[in-house]
């Protein structure tokens, strides 16, 4: 039966190429954090316009930061893109639904190789392929997926390299190179990985093992990894000290913002409706209460120390993982595991206390917990995917008929959180200005004017069709109407506004 079990893990890996089949991959971007996925599709099309650099670019030229983290994403696909002749968004879609085959092929090889009892890797594989998380973001153009593909490859090799009695240089480079990789595309991705690789060297040799040349040469390797490419990114981005104004508050948060009940409401949303959800959420805290009672010895403190960098990575970056719940993509195997321990020990004890009708009871309960995921996973899915920028696309879709790649347009924005959102300019396809609605003046538009008119052919000031009151007021500066429409209006900037227009 084993057997049996250990063959329907192999063939699950190969799961999420079905995807492939059922979606459209030329679709354009949509759904839940649609900035993010514009700003990276909209590295990747300046690849292809401008050539391949450490220098990722985007439409909107207001962003003040044109480098948060090292594009290897991005490189990888307009490599492929320029070499293939492909179209970005079908060639990005490909290429994350290959990670997530690759990653399910690495987990699976994962515990296999950590000796977990064949049906609790099905349960967990089941469970992390369910997920919606997973399922969205691994079919979308974002740079998380390679992060989380990289990390689990460190962390595999990591456990061959730890169980070598003299250590594997193969598998050591191996380990020390994707936990670079992941570190550098996604910092708060490695950490849960770096703390349960400690946690087992701690539980399973000892506190002095930390000391092994080849695990502090490892983490000197993480350590110079981040400082070198953040000195290079501050060079890049006009920095003059190691964090800009805010930086740190952003990326960590303050511990008041923790201690606040509310705050807490989009990770939990996250992990316990887009990764599992009540019932699987149950099965999951099960779990890991068994497991801290009778997993398995050799492996307890990498899975527990999973666990517990879970824990960790939410605090330490909590600011980042309470709006973004692409932040929790790292945690969705760490829940699957221990979840798919719970159901693996819930049929134990099911079958031990009714020997006779236990397996039967076993399927039904397998059964059930399959029916309440799927379910579960269609809404979360649903709501992940749910259309949110109709109103935006349309609006770019229109400026991109009115003018050419030869213009700049400047883009006024009328909501004032979002006044950096790539997403307005990357659907114009225009090089462009994204000014608020609280930053609306002559003296705005005349700033930008003059720093970008002799780059560009034309100038254009795209204005939304509400509130009227902003068109009237370019039409009273004297501004040309240059092209009108349902979503919004188009005006030429040639001459400045008059002197004190307000």
């Amino acid at each position: 039966m084993a057997g049996r079990i250990r063959v329907l893990n192999r063939i699950v890996v190969f799961v999420p190429c079905l995807l492939l089949l059922g979606q459209d991959l030329g679709r354009r971007i949509d759904g839940a954090h649609t900035f993010r996925q514009a700003h990276v599709a909209a590295n990747i099309e300046k690849y292809l316009a401008q050539g391949l650099s450490l220098r990722p670019a985007t439409y909107n030229l207001d962003i003040p930061y044109s480098l948060f983290d090292f594009p290897l994403y991005q490189l990888a696909v307009a490599a492929l893109c320029g070499l293939l002749g492909s179209p970005v968004l079908v060639t990005a879609r490909v290429v994350n639904i290959s990670l997530f085959a690759v990653c399910c092929f690495l987990l699976e090889r994962l515990l296999a190789r950590c000796r977990v009892h064949p049906r609790q890797a099905l349960f967990c594989l089941g469970l992390f392929l369910a997920a919606p998380l997973n399922l969205f973001y691994f079919s979308n153009p974002m740079v998380d997926g390679l992060a989380v593909l990289l990390s689990f490859l460190s962390l595999l090799a990591f456990v061959g390299w730890e169980e070598t009695a003299t250590g594997g240089v193969g598998l050591w480079v191996l380990m020390v190179v994707a936990g670079v990789l992941s570190t550098l595309v996604k910092n708060p991705v490695f950490l849960p990985v770096c703390l349960a690789m400690a946690s087992q060297v701690v539980v399973r040799r000892g506190w002095r093992s930390l000391l092994r040349p080849g695990l502090i040469s490892f983490g000197a390797a993480i350590v110079a990894a981040i400082l070198i490419f953040k000195l290079y990114s501050n060079r890049v981005n006009g920095v003059a000290s190691f964090w800009a104004r805010g930086e740190a508050e952003a990326n960590f948060g303050l511990l008041r913002e923790g201690l606040q009940l509310e705050n807490w409401q989009g990770i939990i949303h996250s992990l316990g409706f887009l990764t599992l959800n009540p019932w699987t959420g149950a099965l999951a805290l099960f779990g890991a209460l068994a497991y801290l009672r009778r997993g398995s010895p050799r492996y307890r403190g990498l899975f527990l120390g999973l666990l517990l960098g879970m824990v960790v990575t939410v605090l330490v970056f909590f600011s980042r993982n309470r709006p973004h719940s692409y932040y929790q993509l790292p945690f969705a195997f760490t829940l699957c595991f221990f979840a798919g321990y719970g159901l693996h020990r819930m049929a134990v004890q099911i079958r031990a206390a009714w020997p006779r009708p236990g397996r039967a009871a076993v399927g039904l309960a397998i059964v059930g917990a399959a029916a309440v995921t799927w379910a579960y996973s269609r809404v979360g899915y649903g709501e992940l995917t749910a259309p949110t920028i109709d109103e935006i696309a349309a609006r770019g879709e229109a400026i991109r008929e009115w003018t050419d790649p030869a213009d700049f347009v400047i883009y006024l924005v009328d909501s004032e959180p979002e006044d950096w959102n790539p997403s307005y300019l990357y659907f114009a396809k225009r090089d462009g200005y994204n000014v608020p609605r609280s930053d609306f003046s002559a003296t705005t538009l005349m700033s930008v004017y003059r720093s970008y008119e002799r780059r560009y052919r034309r100038v254009f000031v795209a204005c939304p069709a509400r509130p009227r009151i902003l068109s009237l007021r370019l039409e009273g500066w004297g501004l040309p109407l240059a092209a009108a429409g349902a979503s919004g209006r188009l005006y030429r900037m040639q001459d400045p506004p008059p002197p004190g227009a307000p």
